[in-house]
């Protein structure tokens, strides 16, 4: 069937299914004439779903023709049927750069919501070179234009368009924080100093926020961080997480890391608190790896919400910087707070066991010998849950956590210890066991049963 056949049949308003087939019969086409992309162009709007579809995936299809195309389709976003604008604008976004320079005209249309558009269509696909289109917009008589034109820009990431962005910022209340975002996306030392200057001059917590989020997406150079760091103490406290959060972002992506002074550190503390889990992260961050008593609370506190990434960053640090009676204290304070449940302890300690083999010595030691006496004075859940640690990590300390049990005038105790002998089948504590038979009543009989069982 010839071209002009099916245009005639695309247009033939009546019979739908024939107008879809018509639509993906140009398909076998390499090349269209002028009319039948006219035609295709035209069935956006028709009234069928289907045949708007069946054109739509035909005009996407003919990359080579984008020009041709866009300049047909273009034509749909001047209709009110916001449906029909959509369609030709994810046509035109389809068929990528060369729908931009086709797009120029609508966006100086009389039409403020036809120039928005266009302006938005042009951020997504556009080049360096419809810089100067978008730059022209940001003087526009509409403020939704001008924004979307700085949106534009930012998603362009012209470096070119940096000295018109700053003009305007000066000028243009209605679209500082557009012009914030965009200069975050652009990056480079000009857009890096002045986000810095903005973030110290201006009161409007919104403009700071936003001038701080840009921040964090740009930033190359650790020394950023360090004056971002300067201005934390006297930042407001809304502010406070989210300086540090970009403070940390930065130096993450330059391989670096950011420690507060220990007179900063309820700065962390406070974003250990946060509700934004980034702002959490970046607290535990900047506590560093060294930690101190003061730090035990917030670290329970991120040792509880169950993130294996934290958590392992929080252990390394008790292993193998942090003072030994540290982590003891944390140990036991984690396992006071946790009587209740299992869940927490099993994670952490799953982490543990993980980073065990990176303690040092004395770090070692010193957990192994507190988690033996939190074994022998804990009950129920816990204490199991303690010697099932222990014993992976080493045999010979929870054998010996049971011979001391064993050794206790509590006849419970006494059983417990024998139970515990039966079910991880200790039979180097067999002696021990069998000298348990002459104690009379249920400890000596218990003692005879699991005797047999041992061997």
């Amino acid at each position: 069937m010839q071209q002009s056949e099916l245009q005639a049949q695309l247009l033939k308003l009546d019979n739908s299914e024939l107008q879809r087939e018509a639509a993906l019969a140009f398909r076998e086409f390499e090349m269209l004439d002028d009319a039948s992309i006219a035609a295709l162009a035209q069935g956006l709007s028709d009234k069928d779903r289907g045949v708007r579809d069946a054109c739509s995936m035909t005009l996407v299809s003919l990359q080579n023709q984008g020009v041709e195309i866009a300049t047909h389709v273009a034509k749909q976003i001047l209709t009110d049927d916001i449906e029909v604008r959509n369609l030709a604008g994810d046509v035109l976004i389809k068929l990528g750069t060369s729908s931009a320079a086709v797009l120029w005209d609508y966006a100086r249309h009389d039409d403020f919501d036809i120039r928005k558009f266009a302006v938005d269509i042009i951020g997504l696909i556009g080049t360096e070179a419809d810089v100067l289109i978008l730059m022209a917009c940001l003087q526009d008589s509409d403020a939704n234009v001008r924004v979307s034109a700085a949106e534009a820009l930012g998603n362009i990431r012209s470096d070119i368009a940096i000295a018109s962005l700053l003009e305007v910022y000066q000028t243009d209340e209605e679209i500082k924080v557009p012009i914030i975002d965009a200069l975050g996306k652009i990056g480079g030392e000009h857009a890096e100093n002045f986000l810095l200057e903005k973030l110290n001059l201006e009161e409007d917590m919104y403009i700071q926020t936003a001038c701080i989020d840009s921040l964090a997406l740009c930033g190359s150079k650790i020394e950023i961080s360090h004056r971002l760091a300067e201005i934390l103490p006297s930042a407001p406290e809304e502010l406070q997480g989210i300086i540090l959060k970009t403070m940390c972002a930065i130096a993450f992506r330059l391989e670096q890391q950011i420690v507060l002074h220990n007179d900063l550190r309820y700065i962390a503390y406070n974003a250990i608190n946060d509700e934004d889990p980034d702002i959490q992260s970046a607290g535990i961050i900047a506590l560093g790896n060294n930690y101190s008593i003061e730090d035990i609370p917030s670290l329970i506190t991120e040792l509880e919400r169950n993130n294996e990434a934290t958590q392992q960053h929080i252990l390394y640090g008790l292993l193998t910087q942090t003072s030994s009676t540290i982590i003891v204290t944390i140990i036991n304070a984690f396992i006071e707070k946790n009587t209740d449940t299992l869940d927490a302890l099993i994670s952490i300690f799953g982490v543990l066991r993980e980073l065990w083999n990176y303690a040092d010595e004395e770090h070692a030691e010193t957990i192994l010998e507190n988690l033996q006496r939190n074994y022998i004075y804990s009950q129920n859940d816990i204490s199991k849950f303690i010697f099932d640690f222990i014993q992976t990590i080493n045999r010979v300390v929870a054998s010996q956590c049971v011979a001391e049990l064993l050794t206790s005038e509590s006849p419970p105790e006494q059983i417990r210890a024998l139970e515990t002998i039966a079910k991880a089948g200790l039979l180097e504590l067999r002696d021990n066991v069998e000298f348990m038979t002459n104690i009379p009543g249920e400890v000596g009989e218990r003692a005879k049963q699991i005797l047999q069982e041992l061997r």
